[in-house]
């Protein structure tokens, strides 16, 4: 084999191991490539999934928040129930306590059917003179309207008891008698012996006037 032959192979051989080269270069960089692809599909394919997660958090917190006023509605359905519950008990409470005493039952029958159907007054009738001492230890009223002349008791001296027990001497009393005239107690400007008096026959809508008067109503 001549020189030229040996250098004409010698050059085929350093170009096909050239070739080869190029070729394994080729095809590292092609999986690189692919690599990255798959790196990349990853990080979509995370970020979806991420994206999927906020979804759920986000509907998870909607959730949650339609749940909460739900609740709040529901505390604030049950608290005007309980007002409504509770409304009539604080009118009662509020309610001023009248004791009407009077010989006569249809006076104080009277007196209790119109001051209870204005919804500010609880009345309790007494129609026994000595038994009223007692009956208003136990009821305690706001005011007291009393009769001046009955049997076993005038008004005069059961007013005197009224002021000499400590727990009833501030009760405000208001005297009915048929003994004076309306002209009389007007004359007196509605007070005799330092009381307030009406005259009967009563009148209810100035037994109203004269509590709202006593009461401050």
């Amino acid at each position: 084999m001549t020189r030229a032959d040996w250098a004409l192979k010698s050059c085929s051989v350093e170009q096909a191991g050239h070739s080869t080269r190029n070729e394994r270069a080729e095809t590292r960089t092609e999986q690189a490539e692919t690599r990255t692809e798959q790196a990349n599909i990853r990080t979509e394919q995370a970020e979806i999934r991420t994206e999927e997660a906020n979804t759920r958090t986000e509907q998870a917190e909607t959730r949650t928040k339609e749940a909460n006023t739900r609740t709040e509605q529901a505390e604030m359905r049950t608290r005007r129930a309980e007002a409504r519950n509770t409304g009539p008990t604080e009118i009662v409470t509020m309610k001023k306590r009248i004791l009407a005493i009077d010989d006569r039952p249809s006076n104080t029958r009277l007196v209790k059917l119109y001051l209870e159907q204005t919804n500010f007054y609880v009345v309790r009738e007494e129609n026994n003179a000595k038994a009223a001492l007692a009956a208003a230890e136990e009821f305690q009223p706001h005011l007291i309207l009393l009769d001046v002349m009955m049997p076993g008791m005038d008004g005069g001296d059961l007013a005197a008891s009224f002021r000499a027990n400590p727990k009833l001497k501030a009760v405000p009393i208001v005297f009915l008698t048929a003994a004076i005239t309306k002209e009389e107690v007007a004359a007196s400007g509605g007070r005799l012996g330092g009381y307030p008096f009406l005259a009967k026959p009563i009148v209810l809508a100035e037994v109203a006037e004269c509590l709202k008067e006593q009461l401050g109503g």
